[in-house]
């Protein structure tokens, strides 16, 4: 089921942009893919693939070099403003009250197979499912680079910027 992304009051757009320009002049700083790739590989190829390696759970990121910086930043601070199809959130909650947010992988007569980081499924039988259905959201977690150094972002993007 698609739909579009929420709309933004002015105060939350303003915030969002002022986080966007701010990540973007960090991208757009000199950075050592040398340096990012190792951090790539730990944050990004447990969901993403690229070269058929990778958790398979998200987007390839081959042909990133393609990309423009301000998409690729977007993409990164912003994973809810635009969902790809079939990278939503998937939710669903058991009579037990159990409740598992994760990639929809199929879903049969028999049960729902749910997907998360690292290629990790578990697969749920329809009788123990009280409620399923898709979020709003990406299934890629917003605040991946809060937690990161400005060079350390820097070579992040020159890393995903030099994907063919």
């Amino acid at each position: 089921l698609a739909s579009s992304p929420k709309l933004l009051d002015k105060t939350t757009a303003a915030r969002q942009e002022e986080e966007l320009a701010r990540f973007r002049s960090i991208a757009e700083k000199p950075g050592q893919s040398s340096r990012g790739e190792p951090l790539f590989r730990a944050l990004c190829m447990s969901c993403h693939t690229v070269g058929g390696e990778g958790g398979g759970v998200a987007p390839p990121l081959d042909g990133s070099a393609n990309r423009d910086i301000d998409g690729l930043v977007r993409a990164l601070v912003t994973p809810n403003a635009a969902i790809e199809p079939g990278y939503r959130t998937y939710r669903i909650e058991t009579h037990s009250g159990e409740m598992h947010d994760g990639l929809l992988i199929k879903k049969d007569a028999l049960g729902t197979t749910l997907g998360f980081m690292g290629g990790v499924q578990i697969f749920i039988e329809s009788k123990n499912i009280r409620r399923a259905r898709f979020l709003d959201k990406s299934f890629m977690l917003p605040g991946l680079l809060d937690s990161l150094d400005e060079q350390l972002i820097a070579d992040l993007f020159a890393y995903i910027a030099s994907l063919n």
